[in-house]
C-alpha cells in the first residue's frame, strides 16, 4: 500500500507503468516499485552494493556500498548475495528513515537532508494528510452547501414537492466554491431554455430575492451544456448562459476546488509540495482532447493564479489481475475518469477511514463527484428501479445493480502530483 501510495505521487517517474499488485506476493513489480522509490526520493539506502558472499558464507562490503544496516545485518546473518537482494527487502530504513519516523517531523525532508525519510514519513506527512484534506473538502459540497436552490428539471429544497436532498447544483462550466454557491444562488427554477432566449435575455446574474431579472444579483442553477440536440452554454459575456452568471459546479471544477483547497492546507503547514498548481481552465482533467479544448473556452474567473496541473495516468481497465475490475487497486482519492466526465474515489473495501464502504463487496466501490446526470438508477429485485435524483454532488455506490454503463465502466484511473 504504502508503496503504491507514494511512487505514483512522483511526477517525474515514467508513466508507462502499472500499479504493483496487493495481493501479498513480493513479486517483480514490489521489486520495480522500490527501486523507483529509492532513486527518485534519493532515500540513499540499497542503490548499490559491493557485497561478496565468500565461500565460507561471510559477506564482505566494498567501500562504496551504500545499502542500510539492517540490510548489511540481513545477508551477513543469512550468507546471502548482497547484490542479489537489492530492492527485495523493506527494512525499517527504507520504511521510517535512517534515523527512525518521528510523528512529530512533519516535515519532509528536502533532499540533503534525508536520514529520516522514509516511505511511512511520506504517506504519514503528506499523502495522507493531503488525500484527508481533499475528501473533507468534497463533503463540504454536500453537507454545507445550502438547500436553499432549484433544479432545472423541478427539485427542490426540503419541503418542497419533490426535495432534491444534498448537495450543490451540478452547473456546466461553472466552477464555484461552497461560498460562493451559498451566497449567490437563488430559490427559484431556471426557466427553459427558450423561455430564457425570448423573456430574460438580460439575465446576467442579476436576480433580485425575489427572482426578478435585473434587480439584483443572484443567480439560477444548473447550466446545462446541451437540451436534446441544441447547445445551451454560451462563453459570450453578453449570453445569458454564459457559466459566470450561474451557480454550482461541474465535474471538473469539483476535483479541481476539492484538490486547490488540499494544496493550501498543505502549504499553509508548510509542506514541500512540489505540486504543479491548478488551472483556470480545468481541461487536463479530461480523456478527451475535444472535451479539453471545449472547457479551455470557459470564461468563467476563479481566482487561481498557478501553472497548470496534471494528473499520473496509472492504470486503465484492462490492468485487471483476473478481476474485471480494477478496484482492487484503488484508494481513496483516486481519479476516475470517463470519456465526459470525472469523479474521485470515496471509499473501498478496504480504504475506508469513514465506513462507508461498509458491506461492499469485491469490484464495488464509491466515488463522490459533481453529476451531471438527472437521475443514477440501480436495479431492485421485483421491485421498481431506484433513481433518486443525481444532478449535483453526490456519493455514488458503484456496483452490479447500477444502471449507469458511463459510471460502471471508466476508462481509466489516475493519482494527483505532489512532487515535481
Amino acid at each position: 500500500m504504502l508503496l503504491n501510495e507514494v511512487i505514483p505521487r512522483k511526477s517525474n517517474v515514467s508513466t508507462n507503468y502499472i500499479l504493483m499488485d496487493e495481493d501479498g506476493i513480493y513479486g517483480d513489480k514490489a521489486v520495480n516499485a522500490l527501486d523507483t522509490y529509492k532513486a527518485y526520493f534519493d532515500a540513499g539506502v540499497d542503490m548499490t552494493s559491493n557485497a561478496i558472499q565468500h565461500a565460507d558464507g561471510t559477506v564482505s562490503y566494498g567501500s562504496s556500498d551504500n545499502t542500510s544496516d539492517t540490510y548489511k545485518a540481513l545477508m551477513k546473518w543469512y550468507g546471502l548475495d548482497g547484490k542479489a537482494y537489492l530492492n527485495k527487502v523493506v527494512d525499517s530504513e527504507t520504511l521510517a528513515g535512517w534515523d527512525g519516523y518521528d510523528a512529530n517531523d512533519v516535515q519532509v525532508n528536502n533532499g540533503v537532508s534525508i536520514t529520516d525519510t522514509g516511505l511511512y514519513e511520506l504517506y504519514d506527512n503528506v499523502v495522507k494528510p493531503f488525500t484527508q484534506a481533499m475528501m473533507f473538502s468534497a463533503e463540504a459540497y454536500i453537507t454545507e452547501s445550502t438547500d436553499n436552490w432549484y433544479a432545472r428539471t423541478g427539485q427542490g429544497p426540503a419541503g418542497s414537492a419533490s426535495p432534491h436532498g444534498p448537495g450543490m447544483s451540478y452547473c456546466f462550466g461553472c466552477k464555484q466554491t461552497v461560498d460562493q454557491f451559498n451566497s449567490t444562488v437563488a430559490e427559484c427554477q431556471a426557466p427553459d431554455t427558450a423561455t430564457i432566449n425570448s423573456t430574460y435575455n438580460n439575465y446576467r446574474g442579476n436576480l433580485s430575492n425575489s427572482c426578478q431579472v435585473g434587480q439584483g444579483q443572484l443567480r439560477w442553477a444548473g447550466l446545462y451544456s446541451k437540451v436534446g440536440n441544441q447547445t445551451e452554454i454560451n462563453y459570450s459575456a453578453n449570453s445569458p448562459f454564459n457559466p459566470a452568471y450561474w451557480s454550482g459546479v461541474d465535474c471538473s471544477g469539483f476535483v479541481q476546488r476539492t484538490g486547490e483547497y488540499a494544496t493550501n492546507i498543505m502549504k499553509a503547514q508548510n509542506t514541500p509540495l512540489f505540486i504543479p498548481s491548478w488551472a483556470n481552465s480545468a481541461c487536463m482533467f479530461f480523456f478527451s482532447y475535444a472535451d479539453c479544448l471545449e472547457q479551455s473556452d470557459i470564461g468563467t474567473p476563479l481566482a487561481i493564479t498557478d501553472d497548470t496541473s496534471g494528473y499520473v495516468y496509472i492504470f486503465g481497465p484492462g490492468d485487471t489481475q483476473g478481476t474485471q475490475y480494477p478496484s482492487y487497486k484503488l484508494h481513496r482519492g483516486d481519479l476516475v475518469e470517463y470519456q465526459h466526465h470525472i469523479s474521485m474515489v470515496y471509499c473501498t473495501p478496504t480504504d475506508d477511514p469513514t465506513g462507508e464502504c461498509a458491506g461492499l463487496g469485491t469490484g464495488e466501490y464509491k466515488i463522490i463527484h459533481a453529476s451531471g446526470m438527472n437521475n443514477i438508477c440501480y436495479r431492485r429485485k421485483g421491485l421498481p428501479d431506484d433513481c433518486p435524483f443525481g444532478r449535483k454532488t453526490i456519493i455514488t455506490t458503484i456496483n452490479q445493480y447500477i444502471k449507469s454503463a458511463t459510471l460502471k465502466n471508466p476508462i481509466g484511473f489516475g493519482r494527483i502530483i505532489l512532487w515535481k
